[in-house]
């Protein structure tokens, strides 16, 4: 149960600085200097939709596996 729980702490992490970073912070950046490797749909980001959920998945499932259990409460050690 432990796993689960940080799994989607980790998972929700991800999402909303994701969501910040590439949504707000810099999407006019990425928009200007990688257009040529952006999916592209009237000046928005078309991103798949299913690569993006399986990256934050495994994103998740990473740092709840291997992560976590190697700090072993100290946040120097992670």
């Amino acid at each position: 149960m432990n796993h689960l729980k940080l799994f989607f702490i980790a998972l929700a992490v991800f999402l909303i600085s994701d969501a910040l970073w590439l949504g707000y912070i810099t999407k006019h950046l990425y928009i200007q200097n990688y257009q040529p490797w952006l999916r592209l749909e009237n000046g928005q980001l078309q991103p798949l939709w299913w690569a993006a959920a399986l990256v934050y998945l495994l994103l998740g499932l990473a740092v709840s596996v291997f992560v976590v259990p190697l700090a072993s409460g100290s946040v120097v050690a992670a």
